[in-house]
């Protein structure tokens, strides 16, 4: 005769192990009673584990051993009292590691702790920025920052910052250019510095402008002793007018969401930080952009910010001033089956005899 003995803990403890079973399976004992048997089981103190995460992004906490069940961005694990838990925090795309409190010790982004009685712990993420830099004029210079570094594509760089970053943007023009002004900036002085604080994506632009040259009159001939005709006044050349630099705005496009897909421009091409997920592309202003999408198998594309939209594909803009688009990846597995009458993900078939009225289903 085969028995199987199951332990529940109460409230307070938690299941340890078995002894004398002939075979076990997590609290569970099984005994075959071809003897007289003596089966122990041992329960232990148990202490609750409590992590609570705060900031900004789509992060992540994992636990060494035992699973954490979640609600919102507080979880909870119980262990044994004595156990020995590491916790490993992961920043998302869209944000950065801060600091653990509440550990016994801490290494880089991992907590360890002893489960001497219950603990709380907090982990803390900061929210990351896309700072845009375009340079614009007839004349030519560089723009360097003074924290974090500035990738290039042609006029337009970007550089990623945690939220709450203090950076200062700097300008050299080039030996045959000289600078015109800042825009975007929260603050400039007189030295020509652009301070911003990363609170929000920023754009800022740069110009830089080619010099006015200077015309030189041409001297009038010194009469001579001999009566001469009076000399007619030399016409004195026009200044060269100096070309006005062509206004131009930035398109910045921010794809979320846990699907895949792509998204093209036209007119233009989009410049992608591949870690952030954000693109960007430099236009005149009026410039009117159609942005594509093409969602990876099992999604479907949700704009925001669009002037117009033509399905849920393609998203319209007119580039007046400088914009920013969002689209979101979102599952489309509600069109995946639209005849699963049973919803185990598969589509059904209906069989009706018109004759008998009978109704046969393959599901």
């Amino acid at each position: 005769m085969s028995v199987t003995l199951t332990a529940t803990a109460a409230s307070g403890s938690i299941f340890g192990a078995w002894t004398g079973c002939d075979s076990t399976n997590d609290n569970q004992c099984t005994v075959i009673m071809s003897s007289n048997k003596n089966i122990s089981v041992s329960f232990n103190p148990a202490s609750t584990l409590t992590i609570t995460m705060t900031g900004s992004g789509t992060n992540a906490v994992k636990a060494s051993t035992g699973t954490i069940s979640w609600s919102g961005n507080t979880g909870t694990v119980v262990y044994a009292s004595g156990a020995a838990v590491t916790l490993t925090a992961t920043a998302g795309y869209d944000a950065v590691f801060g600091a653990w409190t509440g550990c016994d010790s801490t290494s880089g982004n991992q907590c360890i702790i002893t489960m001497s009685a219950n603990r709380n712990v907090s982990v803390s993420f900061t929210a990351v920025f896309t700072l845009t830099i375009t340079k614009t004029g007839t004349g030519m210079g560089s723009v360097t920052v003074s924290t974090g570094t500035i990738n290039w594509s042609g006029s337009t760089g970007t550089s990623i910052y945690a939220g709450g970053t203090l950076v200062i943007l700097n300008e050299t023009p080039d030996s045959n250019s000289t600078f015109g002004d800042w825009s975007g900036c929260d603050t400039t002085s007189s030295d020509n510095k652009c301070t911003v604080t990363m609170s929000m994506d920023k754009q800022i632009t740069a110009a830089f402008q080619t010099p006015t040259p200077t015309s030189t009159p041409t001297p009038s001939p010194t009469p001579s002793s001999t009566p001469t005709p009076t000399p007619s006044p030399t016409a004195k050349p026009s200044p060269s007018a100096t070309p006005t630099p062509t206004p131009t705005v930035i398109l910045t496009i921010t794809i979320k969401g846990a699907g895949s897909g792509t998204v093209t421009a036209a007119p233009g091409t989009l410049k992608w930080d591949t870690s952030s997920k954000i693109g960007a592309a430099s236009y005149k202003i009026g410039t009117d952009v159609t942005i594509t999408t093409t969602p990876g198998l099992g999604f479907k594309a949700i704009w925001m910010g669009c002037d117009d939209n033509i399905g849920n594909i393609q998203c319209q803009v007119k580039m007046n001033t400088n914009k920013s688009v969002t689209v979101e990846f979102a599952s489309n597995k509600e069109q995946e089956h639209p005849y699963d009458f049973d919803g185990d993900g598969n589509s059904d078939a209906l069989w009706y005899n018109a004759a008998t009225g009978d109704v046969l289903s393959g599901l």
